[in-house]
């Protein structure tokens, strides 16, 4: 028979920071006169999510179990470093 029981009530053990750094480049192209568009504009964008690739985590298990007991392991983590880039075209 397994038995779990929550040790530590929710509100009372917490977690290291969320430190997750974001950046953004963006630059914008001016094009006027392309084919009767008029002044249409270009943006370019790069972004970069959590530039430092901090391992966060962010889940943990707060059960205690008798048998097999899997108390604080972490169930979630800070996903690694994303690179993203997306355009706007404007006319």
């Amino acid at each position: 028979m397994t038995s779990t029981k929550d040790r530590v009530t929710p509100t009372r053990l917490f977690d290291e920071r969320v430190k997750q750094f974001d950046l953004r480049f963006n630059r914008t192209f001016r094009m006027s006169n392309i084919r009767g568009l008029g002044n249409a504009r270009l943006r370019a964008n790069l972004d970069v999510y959590n530039i430092f690739n901090a391992s966060t985590i962010l889940n943990e298990n707060n059960r205690y179990a008798l048998t097999n007991n899997q108390w604080q392991n972490a169930l979630q983590i800070m996903g690694g470093r994303l690179f993203k880039v997306s355009t706007q075209f404007e006319f």
